[in-house]
């Protein structure tokens, strides 16, 4: 049997660029090499790595449903509520 060259590609390995990318869409120096949190040189660094990765719980309902990333956590709060039969759905009181 011979193996697809392709087959044991790593899905969890991506380049951290490639040429066809888009520069404006790069953060940081495409010439540099991926940095870890510890080996980040500066104060300043480190700030713009926080406000990259994270990410604010909204205030409100208004502010969760407007953001994509909320609902689709919300969904998937609901399907495991399903998945693990954790509740009961019931008739709305009257």
């Amino acid at each position: 049997d011979e193996v697809a060259d392709d087959e044991f590609i790593n899905i969890f390995l991506t380049p951290r660029w490639t040429k066809d990318h888009p520069l404006e869409q790069v953060i940081g120096n495409p010439s540099q090499s991926v940095r870890t949190r510890r080996q980040l040189e500066s104060d300043a660094e480190m700030y713009m790595f926080a406000l990259t990765v994270s990410q604010t719980e909204p205030k409100n309902i208004k502010e969760a449903m407007a953001n994509s990333a909320w609902i689709e956590s919300m969904h998937e709060e609901l399907h495991q509520f399903d998945r693990l039969d954790v509740w009961e759905l019931v008739d709305r009181p009257l």
